[in-house]
This record gives C-alpha cells, sequence and structure tokens, in this order.
C-alpha cells in the first residue's frame, strides 16, 4: 500500500539519495515547480522517472498551471496563460466569446500536459475575488460573483477532463476572503456560515461532484475557533463532507515549513491533517531531510482514501482529439479580441 502523500523535489532529475528515499515512501504522486523544469524534453524524461519510482505505479503527476502569475511552465517552451480574472472581466462583457476562449485555452492547456505526462493540474481556483482582500489570490479567481465562478470553473474542469487531465478544486471551502497570505501567516475569516453558503463556499458546493479538492490553510473562527480548515475535524467533516457535499478525493495544502500558516511541526501537521480527514498530504518545500522523517512516522494510505483515490484516477481518459494548431490560431484572435476589448496590450 502506498503512503498518503504527494512530494517534491529540488532538481530537474532525481538524485540516487531521492530515488532510495522516494521507493521507501512509495508516494501517491510527485509535484512539480519550477526548479523542476529547464526544457520539454528533459521534464518527459524527468516525470517518466517519476512513474518508475515505488512499488504504486498508477501516480498523480501534478503541477500547477493556473495561467498568470501561478504557471510552472513557461516561454519559451509553453504557452503564457491569462490569468482567471482575464476571462471573468472578458465574461461580464461578451460572456459566449468569454466561454469559447476559455474552452480553447483549456484545450490547449490540456494537451501541452498530457503531452509531458502530467495527469493533474491544481487548478481551477474556485476563491472569489475580494479588493480589499490578501492579494495571494486576487486575479487567480474569476470573479467576484460565485455564480460566475462556479459557471466557468464547470467549463474548465470538463474542458480538462477531456483532454486527460484531472481539475483540483482549490482552496475548499474558500480562501479569498482570507487576510493573510498562508505561506507567512495564518489567514482568519470571521463571516457566519449562512453569509459564507450563499457567497465564498457557494462555487465548491456548486462543483463538489469533482475529483479532487485542496484545502484552504484558513481558520474560520465561526466553525472552528481553534483549527485551520486543513486540520479541522469540524470543518472537513461537518462542512466539506457534509454540508457541501464532497466526496471525492482531499488533498491537503502544502504542509511543509514552506507554508508558515500550520506552524513550524511538518510531522504533527501531518498527522493533525491525516486525523482531520484529509486522503493526501501535499509536501512542496523538496527538502529531503523533512521527507525522511515523515517517512518515519506516515501510516499507509487508508482504505476510504484509497477508494477515493481510485475512484478519482479513473476518470482519467484518453484525450479527445484536436488540431493543435488551428485551436492554437482561434485562441490567439480570442485572445487579441479580448484583450482589446478590455484595453489590455
Amino acid at each position: 500500500m502506498p503512503s498518503p502523500i504527494v512530494i517534491s523535489f529540488k532538481g530537474t532529475e532525481l538524485t540516487m539519495d531521492e530515488i532510495k528515499l522516494f521507493n521507501k515512501i512509495d508516494p501517491v504522486g510527485f509535484i512539480l515547480f519550477e526548479r523542476n523544469i529547464y526544457n520539454k524534453s528533459q521534464l518527459m524524461r524527468l516525470v517518466k522517472s517519476l512513474y518508475s519510482v515505488g512499488k504504486f505505479k498508477k501516480k498523480f503527476i501534478l503541477i500547477d498551471q493556473e495561467g498568470g502569475r501561478v504557471a510552472r511552465l513557461r516561454k519559451p517552451e509553453w504557452r503564457e496563460m491569462p490569468p482567471n480574472y482575464f476571462f471573468g472581466k472578458f465574461f461580464d462583457i461578451e460572456p459566449e466569446k468569454a466561454i469559447e476562449l476559455l474552452i480553447l485555452n483549456t484545450q490547449l492547456l490540456s494537451h501541452d500536459l498530457y503531452e509531458i505526462g502530467v495527469n493533474v493540474n491544481c487548478s481551477p481556483v474556485l476563491d472569489l475575488f475580494f479588493k480589499d482582500s490578501n492579494k495571494v489570490i486576487g486575479d487567480r479567481s474569476f470573479h467576484q460573483n460565485p455564480k460566475v465562478v462556479s459557471k466557468l470553473a464547470k467549463i474548465f474542469c470538463k474542458t480538462l477532463i477531456e483532454g486527460g487531465v484531472l481539475p483540483v478544486l482549490k482552496h475548499i471551502p474558500g480562501h479569498g476572503r482570507g487576510d493573510e497570505d498562508s505561506h507567512h501567516k495564518l489567514p482568519k475569516v470571521s463571516l457566519k456560515l449562512d453569509e459564507l453558503m450563499v457567497t465564498d463556499f457557494l462555487p465548491f458546493y456548486e462543483l463538489s461532484d469533482q475529483p479532487i479538492a485542496m484545502t484552504a490553510h484558513v481558520l474560520f473562527t465561526n466553525l472552528d475557533r481553534e483549527f485551520p480548515v486543513s486540520i479541522s475535524q469540524t470543518v472537513i467533516n461537518g462542512l466539506i463532507r457534509d454540508e457541501l457535499g464532497f466526496e471525492g478525493l482531499l488533498l491537503s495544502d502544502d504542509i511543509s515549513n514552506n507554508m508558515k500558516a500550520l506552524g513550524h511541526n511538518e510531522e504533527k501537521n501531518a498527522i493533525n491533517a491525516l486525523n482531520a480527514g484529509c486522503d493526501i498530504l501535499l509536501h512542496c518545500s523538496g527538502n529531503l531531510e523533512s521527507m525522511m522523517k515523515l517517512s518515519l512516522l506516515l501510516p499507509e494510505i487508508s482504505n476510504i482514501s484509497l477508494a477515493r483515490f481510485f475512484k478519482a484516477f479513473n476518470k482519467l481518459n484518453n484525450p479527445v482529439n484536436i488540431d493543435y494548431n488551428a485551436t492554437l490560431n482561434k485562441y490567439e484572435d480570442s485572445l487579441k479580441y479580448g484583450k482589446k476589448l478590455l484595453g489590455i496590450n
């Protein structure tokens, strides 16, 4: 049985020490960052090597390719995508053309990811846009209106899955209103549940049938005064599973020391997240010593989490064929039109 963790590493290829440790951990997947990417051919070799690590071969290979400022695949090898908020602003003026552009963009995105062997994209962001909140979300959000977020995110998810790649909803049940960047400090939200259910939480409720979601390192003080979402049994079981109806695979946000919101004890964060109801841990620092310590206490994945993993994994399919160049030409024309409409150079 594999360990319930998705891990990262430092370089553009695995070291012998990493291979030895990762064979021992036998993770359910790996997550890629810019530090792991030199060019397309190198990345394809790297991803192929990741699939061979450990006994558990049905791995998830994850990446954050949202568009805008959160993109691990960069020029000149890959397309530069607009941020989600661009699609939302375009939608406000010409909804049909905005949807057409979003579909074209996601078709190209899923093709690019599938080509290199990535089968999970940590996107879409369902967090709402709040002008006065911390900018960690900002233009990563589609819109301030939860109904618009839901509509655009559903189209994104459907198109991505058709392209052979699974989406990850983030950051459940909502990070947009947070007053801090959870990489540095714990954000707190004090609204009552009835308000949150029709605003921040609504997109997650309306997309609760999706295969994977990532938790928010946010403290909702009216739901759990002590523990942020990722380590809160109350929020995970009572809200995410019951109220929002999410039955898919629940992935924690980063539990490594890169993320200050949970404190500095990675081992404690890991156990707390699993005990709270997260199915899979995400560890993003690539720190070998930290992962060695974690390997001593990680349990095997639970039966229910493994079932959720396979339910998600089995949604992977062969991609719908597209004419890449024709799709790219349509996309570029549509993007040019949208930018002109919004007054963007």
